[in-house]
């Protein structure tokens, strides 16, 4: 991965040095994709991982408010309403490369 890119989960949170990403239920697919996609690229990332399961929308909504782009998997039962995009295992790294620092 980008020395600078890191993962972030539940219920840690860190300062924003990179553009944030919040991904809500990706599979491990996803998040196969996600990891090579980072280990190649020159921008650096802050990628918070959620799963609905978990159920904490204090944190979630803490999240979300500071994220430049929020991908929730097509599957997921999750709903937010400001700047999310759903997407499915073959179109989430077109969304997240769309994302401008």
């Amino acid at each position: 991965m980008n020395q600078n890119s890191r993962y972030i989960t539940h219920p840690s949170t860190v300062e924003k040095l990179n553009t944030t990403v919040l991904v809500i239920d990706p599979t491990q697919d996803d998040l196969d994709q996600l990891t090579d996609h980072l280990q190649n690229t020159d921008n650096s990332y802050d990628v918070y991982l959620y799963e609905g399961k978990i159920g904490d929308l204090e944190w979630l909504n803490h999240i979300n408010i500071n994220c430049d782009q929020i991908l929730i998997d097509n599957d997921s039962q999750v709903s937010i309403s400001s700047n999310s995009t759903r997407y499915t295992a073959s179109t989430l790294l077109d969304h997240f490369g769309k994302i401008a620092d």
